[in-house]
């Protein structure tokens, strides 16, 4: 007898091929590293394969939340006026990180800083950067409460949200943490400082990917729900169960 896939484990499924494919990535991009006698942090850093890849969940993200936008507005005469527009922000925000990741945007903001104000390259100065990241995520969670009204149809996703804002939030302590070797050496002894320089950045941009992945399981999910409450679907679904009749 051949079983039926239930949606909960259509589900299971989904979010374990997104976090294996990441899995896959990070190993991946520590095998090409050792296999061509770089640093194993080599594809980890600006311009490296875990770079490409995150720019591409990144489009992935927004593509999803323009999807979930264009559901959910055909039953709103004015979406961006309402709490809808929540899904396109989404959207526009997900393209942005992408640029941000691919062309070093928020770097640029850094240097900016620096050079308008004209202040002085310090230990705390020099992790503006890492918190303009950070800004991006408390930025995030204001626009989820602001509108909290259309995303608590979706709170069976939470989970896996939060588990993308943990990974996120983790990834900027860590980048912070490690920018300088200041707070390294109170933390760690001197023979160890190799070690951690060496996965660092390893670490951090493995939590940015699993972070990415845990909000695109997510953002599917968002989708399947609106097409599911969607006007159309809901009249096709009605009409098929007639003709079944």
């Amino acid at each position: 007898m051949v079983s039926e896939s239930t949606p909960h484990t259509q589900k299971k499924s989904l979010s374990s091929k997104v976090l294996g494919l990441n899995l896959v990535a990070v190993t991946g991009a520590i095998l090409i590293s050792i296999s061509l006698g770089q640093k194993v942090s080599s594809e980890f850093g600006e311009g490296g394969f875990i770079t490409y890849f995150s720019g591409i969940q990144l489009f992935i993200l927004s593509h999803l939340c323009y999807k979930v936008f264009r559901l959910r507005s055909q039953s709103v005469k004015a979406p961006w006026r309402s709490s809808i527009a929540i899904w396109g922000i989404m959207s526009l925000g997900f393209s942005f990180l992408a640029l941000d990741d691919l062309l070093m945007i928020h770097e640029w903001f850094d240097k900016v800083i620096h050079s308008i104000g004209q202040i002085e390259e310090t230990g705390v100065t020099d992790r503006i950067d890492d918190l303009i990241v950070g800004l991006y995520g408390l930025i995030a969670i204001g626009l989820i409460v602001h509108y909290r009204h259309e995303l608590k149809k979706y709170r069976k996703v939470g989970s896996y949200v939060v588990a993308g804002f943990v990974f996120l939030f983790l990834m900027v302590g860590i980048d912070a943490l490690t920018n300088r070797d200041d707070i390294l050496k109170l933390m760690f002894p001197s023979e160890m400082m190799r070690t951690v320089k060496t996965w660092d950045s390893v670490v951090e941009e493995s939590f940015k990917v699993f972070s990415e992945a845990f909000f695109i399981v997510a953002a599917y999910r968002c989708y399947l729900r609106a097409q599911q409450s969607n006007p159309k679907t809901l009249n096709a679904t009605a009409n098929e169960n007639i003709e079944a009749r």
